[in-house]
């Protein structure tokens, strides 16, 4: 055991002087999410905000059908009218960007209204961004004075009183009750985001310090120099596993770490109830969830470790063995990508499926309702593949013309 130790601290101790593997092991769980987070909530915040703010450019197609509707936008310093617009240029116009929106009102408008019925507005805008607020901040100032004649019409028949008014426009109201929790509804989206985020980087700790402490070794030759030391092949390839699995676990518990602190700061930055929603959701997991969360991570990071040393000792150089391990990162990615689809939920016949039992169970954790028989079977399933893994490992190592392939 102690032989063991001293092989594991020897690699571990040259692992980290290699400046690719700490960036990947360190510095990539640890900053990229930061970036990611902050970068996008700032370019969100200042997208949304010069969308909101930005004067939109409008034109009133068959504004004698309505005189008032000069009235209600002239006035209202977010739009800027555009008058004499040919009603056959407007699509053009609202493509290439001179316009924003057109407003069209139909020929018989004014007569629908005066009569008491319901009269419409087409509103022409793009509509192909998903930030797009034209129509939003366009139509409110129709809403409003609709409002304001319903009012005045309901009025006109005797119904003044606002419980009146609501009475006889909804006289049957549905209400919504949702069971579901707080820390259940937003754990349903964001459990599925947040295992993808630290399995992904799991794998990636591992990927380079096993491609080191195999492929690495050939092209060193210093293979050879193991290989003839007085330690036992398997004491040498479980010092090596343990390597790659101790990166694999720090790389992940990095991106834990930093996934959940960048969250907090993005989440204290936003206002209203969405902020305090989220605020309340991240507060209700507790340290004990993360935990539990790190704890299917020690096998899996093990069951990455074992794979990717072996690639790495069959493969013939260090980029040969940083090429197998492109096609494998996609049989990682493609379960865990299976686990944020609607409707996949973890069952017991979804709890014996590798990488997407640890990823459900994990978006369970978050949500606060794993069911505690489900996560002894996949901690124990993940676990029995770790120790076939090392075991298969340590068989692999010990053929020479795996060694030693030309």
């Amino acid at each position: 055991m102690k032989l063991i130790f001293t092989i594991y601290l020897k690699e571990f101790l040259e692992t980290i002087r290699d400046r690719k593997t700490l960036f990947f092991m360190l510095a990539l769980p640890t900053f990229v999410m930061p970036l990611i987070f902050y970068g996008t909530f700032k370019f969100m915040e200042n997208v949304t905000t010069e969308e909101r703010q930005r004067v939109l450019k409008i034109a009133l197609v068959g504004e004698r059908n309505w005189p008032k509707i000069r009235d209600i936008y002239r006035d209202n310093s977010e739009f800027k009218l555009i008058d004499q617009v040919n009603p056959s240029a407007v699509a053009r116009m609202i493509r290439n960007g001179e316009l924003d929106a057109a407003l069209l009102v139909p020929d018989d408008f004014q007569e629908l209204l005066d009569e008491g019925f319901q009269a419409s507005v087409d509103i022409q805008s793009t509509g192909a961004s998903s930030i797009d607020m034209v129509y939003g901040r366009v139509s409110q100032p129709l809403v409003e004075y609709g409002r304001e004649l319903r009012d005045q019409r309901l009025k006109e028949l005797g119904v003044s009183a606002s419980l009146q008014r609501e009475s006889l426009l909804e006289p049957i109201l549905a209400k919504e009750s949702r069971l579901a929790s707080t820390r259940e509804r937003l754990g349903e989206h964001l459990g599925a985001f947040l295992p993808y985020i630290f399995i992904i980087f799991t794998f990636l700790g591992a990927m380079y310090p096993a491609a080191d402490l195999g492929a690495g070794e050939k092209e060193r030759t210093t293979l050879e120099t193991l290989l003839i030391s007085p330690v036992e092949r398997w004491q040498l390839v479980v010092g090596k596993y343990l390597v790659v699995a101790s990166a694999a676990v720090i790389s992940a518990g990095l991106s834990i770490v930093s996934t959940a602190l960048s969250a907090l700061y993005m989440v204290r930055n936003l206002e209203g109830r969405e902020g305090q929603d989220l605020l309340n959701f991240i507060s209700s997991i507790a340290l004990m969830d993360f935990l539990k969360i790190g704890l299917l991570i020690l096998p899996l990071a093990c069951i990455f470790a074992a794979l990717l040393l072996s690639v790495s000792i069959y493969a013939k150089s260090y980029k040969e063995a940083q090429a197998y391990g492109v096609p494998i990162s996609y049989l990682v990615i493609f379960p865990v990508l299976l686990s944020i689809l609607p409707g996949v939920k973890l069952t017991l016949a979804t709890s014996m499926v590798p990488l997407l039992n640890v990823s459900l169970a994990s978006k369970e954790i978050i949500k606060g309702t794993l069911d505690p028989l489900h996560y002894m079977m996949i901690f124990a399933s993940t676990l029995l593949i770790a120790v076939f893994g090392i075991l298969f490992c340590s068989k692999w190592f010990q053929r020479e013309e795996v060694l030693f392939r030309t």
